[in-house]
């Protein structure tokens, strides 16, 4: 029980972290991917709308809001600058 109240302090502490420094992508970022791991889809793609704002060149967060999301889901209507991820070509040596 004490591992869980652990994570959960972890967790509000990044939360106050990010509230403190709203211009900080790499904590949205990691916050997303927090709550993708706790369920928490909807709160995860706000934090990636987030980071695909402050960085619209972040193609794997505007790749994971559209994973996150569903099929008709964007990074946001004003910044889509990032390009979706091309899945790797099995005939193409790495």
């Amino acid at each position: 029980a004490s591992d869980v109240y652990k994570r959960q302090a972890q967790l509000r502490a990044l939360e106050k972290y990010t509230r403190e420094h709203p211009d900080d992508a790499p904590s949205r970022f990691l916050l997303a991917y927090h709550y993708v791991t706790t369920g928490s889809t909807d709160a995860a793609v706000r934090r990636l709308r987030e980071v695909v704002k402050l960085r619209p060149e972040d193609a794997v967060a505007a790749e994971l809001i559209r994973m996150l999301g569903g099929p008709d889901a964007e990074p946001t209507a004003d910044t889509a600058t990032a390009r979706p991820l091309a899945p790797a070509d099995a005939t193409t040596p790495a």
